[in-house]
């Protein structure tokens, strides 16, 4: 006997061929363990597809347009030959048939869970209530199963007078337009498409852009070269590349030789949104040091306790910067650079928050700062007033390490 069918697209047509019945999923006498599993995966199966989870999700307010167009295209029929329930009066059993469930009902579904019958337009669309004053619930066939199953037919039948309201024919309408607007899209989902593959698309012109920055970087060479702006010439092959215009404009020339849309970019792009502007390049350098600190910084809070280290220059303009450096244990001993601060002054009191403010920016806690290493400079080494003394009044689990140039970190 087949348990399930799946219903037309339209709901309006009628059930299809017949699907395997769940008893008859596992033929054996003595199923196996795997078989057992089997028959309890396609139950799950036919569950999910009951028209009950359209109700269900009604109930929690869950109907989603996805969701809703979901229970339209994968509600499942039963099978014409399934043994339908029956009501049992005191003179005659009435029962429920397929023809109750096919043809100009095919808008109605059995539900197996439920035992009893649902429209689906209306489950997915038909107020809870209606008439005048909104006082009227629309009840079964709705917002519950219809399991009185002694007046299906005739003139006043509970299907016959249902597919006669007002609210149903709003349903069945709605269901159309939203199978409609899912095949063809609205204006607005056009839009959005549209929208959505642009992004995309610049996404894969900026990754390739980001890939070579990142190549520049890890072989430590510079990107820009003699020449550094107008358009990159894409009419060449891997033989004929361009070296003297840098380093990162030959990468990109080189790249745009396989990809094809990013040698459609720099050929039809708009000169203000090549992303090769020396601000645009500088802008994402910016954005890949963003990300490795936040990286780094998760290793440090993840190890949890860490020791700082810093030293004392000067830049070509002979502006004073601190080089800032931060050491933790991941299985080994990490250490990692976090970046360059710029010194006001060189007093052990201002050199000592210069110092600790990266680290409140970074989100590095304080209280697991476990030492402090620096030169001999009595700046950061003296025993009052130093760097090593302010750091070590707000932060006491932080011992300070005398270190020279020569090793400075090396402990």
């Amino acid at each position: 006997m087949g348990f399930f069918v799946r219903a037309s697209s339209s709901t309006a047509g009628t059930t299809q061929a017949n699907a395997p019945s769940v008893s008859a999923a596992v033929t054996t006498e003595n199923p196996t363990d795997d078989a057992a599993q089997a028959n309890k995966n396609l139950q799950e199966a036919v569950d999910n597809q009951d028209v009950a989870v359209a109700l269900s999700w009604r109930t929690e307010g869950k109907l989603s347009s996805e969701r809703k167009l979901h229970c339209i295209n994968s509600t499942l029929k039963v099978a014409a030959d399934y043994r339908f329930p029956f009501t049992q009066t005191s003179n005659r059993r009435y029962y429920l048939n397929h023809s109750h469930i096919s043809g100009r009902n095919s808008c109605f579904y059995f539900s197996p869970r439920l035992n009893g019958l649902l429209c689906l337009p209306c489950v997915l669309f038909a107020p809870d209530k209606v008439g005048r004053g909104q006082s009227q619930p629309t009840g079964r066939l709705v917002t519950r199963a219809l399991t009185d199953f002694s007046k299906l037919t005739g003139k006043d039948s509970y299907l016959t007078m249902h597919l006669q309201r007002e609210y149903h024919e709003d349903a069945v309408e709605k269901v159309n337009a939203l199978k409609t607007s899912s095949a063809t899209g609205t204006i607005a989902m056009r839009l959005d498409n549209q929208c959505a593959e642009q992004i995309e698309r610049n996404w894969s012109i900026l990754r390739v852009i980001i890939g070579e920055i990142e190549t520049c970087d890890h072989m430590d060479i510079p990107l820009c070269g003699h020449r550094d702006s107008g358009p990159i010439n894409t009419d060449v092959n891997s033989e004929s590349l361009d070296y003297t215009q840098g380093n990162l404009r030959c990468l990109l020339q080189k790249a745009a030789v396989k990809d094809v849309t990013f040698r459609d970019h720099l050929k039809n792009s708009p000169k203000n949104a090549s992303y090769l502007s020396p601000k645009t390049q500088n802008n994402l350098v910016s954005s890949i040091a963003t990300v490795m600190l936040r990286q780094l910084c998760s290793k440090i809070t993840a190890a949890k306790f860490f020791a700082i280290g810093a030293d004392e220059t000067s830049d070509v303009s002979k502006l004073e910067q601190l080089t800032l450096t931060a050491r933790y244990v991941d299985k080994e001993i990490c250490e990692c650079f976090l970046g360059f601060v710029d010194a006001k002054s060189t007093t052990g009191q201002s050199l000592g928050d210069t110092l600790l403010d990266p680290l409140n920016k970074l989100g590095l806690e304080r209280r697991f700062l476990v030492a402090q290493a620096y030169d001999r400079a009595s700046a950061m080494s003296g025993i009052y007033n130093s760097t090593q003394a302010v750091i070590k009044a707000k932060c006491p689990s932080a011992i300070y390490i005398r270190v020279s140039q020569q090793n400075f970190f090396q402990v």
